[in-house]
């Protein structure tokens, strides 16, 4: 199957050089329909393009439910939370090419249904695997996070984040890039757990790591990179 595209209206420009020549252009972005219900998670579209992706998830299960994106090692490249029964939420991701796993969790709770998709082709920021990176050790505690200071970020390189949930409360952290956008996350992480998320950082700039936990950002509970 292939994603649905939605199109943006035309964007002309008109040259007056010689008579009048109109040049327009067209932008899309792929979008997949995502359904939940009580016992399914299902995907109008498993096989997709590398790049952005925006997963347009509809909750029909009885409960309030989440939707998450999954690489193949099984952390979080994105996902979202308390979506109620009968209404709809976007999950944007810019994904590269590997095997994804889509996580409906009906009540929150559970291991959830799942469904497999496949990104092919170049592009994108989010690593489909764990498997390879530089390993960055980060605390949290407290609300903040701790990182070795000694670790020099470059752009081109990607990075294994392994997220030690040391404080009293759970914590996750979300990545986003220098222009706001999220890259991936480690996802909700009780007390003494570790979770990670691989990334590539592919642009210098100053990368944003914050607890999404409602709450816990207002509390102090985000910090930046210098990725050169």
């Amino acid at each position: 199957m292939s994603p649905r595209p939605t199109i943006t209206p035309f964007v002309c420009v008109a040259l007056f050089a010689v008579g009048m020549l109109t040049a327009c252009t067209t932008k899309s972005e792929a979008r997949v329909e995502v359904t939940g219900t009580n016992n399914a998670c299902t995907a109008n579209a498993d096989t997709l393009n590398a790049g952005k992706i925006t997963f347009e998830f509809t909750n029909e299960a009885s409960d309030t439910s989440e939707l998450y994106l999954l690489r193949a090692d099984g952390s979080v490249a994105s996902e979202v939370e308390n979506v109620s029964s009968g209404t709809t939420r976007d999950l944007t991701a810019d994904l590269s090419a590997g095997t994804y796993t889509l996580t409906c969790k009906p009540g929150q709770a559970g291991d959830g249904l799942s469904t497999t998709i496949e990104v092919s082709g170049k592009g994108g920021a989010a690593v489909a695997t764990g498997a390879a990176g530089n390993d960055v050790k980060v605390l949290a505690k407290d609300y903040s996070f701790s990182l070795d200071d000694t670790v020099e970020f470059a752009a081109g390189t990607t990075y294994t984040f392994a997220l030690t949930n040391t404080g009293t409360l759970d914590h996750e952290m979300e990545v986003f890039g220098p222009d706001g956008t999220a890259l991936g996350e480690v996802g909700p992480t009780k007390v003494g757990a570790t979770g990670k998320v691989t990334l590539e950082f592919d642009q210098p700039g100053v990368y944003r790591l914050v607890c999404g936990i409602e709450g816990h950002e207002a509390l102090g509970m985000s910090t930046d990179l210098a990725v050169r």
